[in-house]
């Protein structure tokens, strides 16, 4: 049989929609937490990373601040619907696919301490799983 072709007999999961919109609704509200690296950038050395310089302290305003904000801006609409999740799944898939690849060159290219990289790849890896499968699972339910 032709790829696939097994799934076709298979009953539909049933809470896929709502197991995607709970995760499409903790990404956003976590998206949403930008705001406080955007208002307080200095909040980053928590992390156990030193900010030197205006250049440092702008590039943790706009990538952990204001960039997780327009994305949450984005996903919230999702967090009304009940049903019909892809583009925010996608969305979340794709960026946190790319987060991962970063992580994943940074370990295997800079030499120190890696505890910070290490620790949010893992979060970012596990969202990226959650991510997928969700993903996955919306799109057989939006073909069947």
């Amino acid at each position: 049989p032709a790829r696939g072709d097994h799934d076709e007999h298979k009953p539909q999961r049933k809470g896929t929609g709502a197991m995607s919109r709970i995760f499409v609704i903790l990404a956003t509200l976590f998206m949403f937490g930008g705001v406080a690296y955007a208002f307080q950038p200095d909040l980053f050395s928590a992390n156990g990373l030193k900010l030197e310089g205006a250049a440092a302290i702008s590039d943790v305003r706009t990538m952990y601040g204001t960039l997780p904000i327009a994305l949450a801006v984005f996903l919230a609409p999702g967090c009304l619907r009940k049903t019909g999740h892809v583009t925010e799944l996608k969305l979340i898939t794709l960026i946190f696919a790319g987060l991962v690849a970063g992580r994943l060159l940074g370990l295997a290219l800079d030499k120190g301490d890696q505890t910070f990289t290490t620790t949010a790849l893992a979060f970012e890896a596990a969202v990226l799983v959650v991510s997928g499968v969700l993903l996955r699972r919306e799109m057989a339910r939006k073909t069947a």
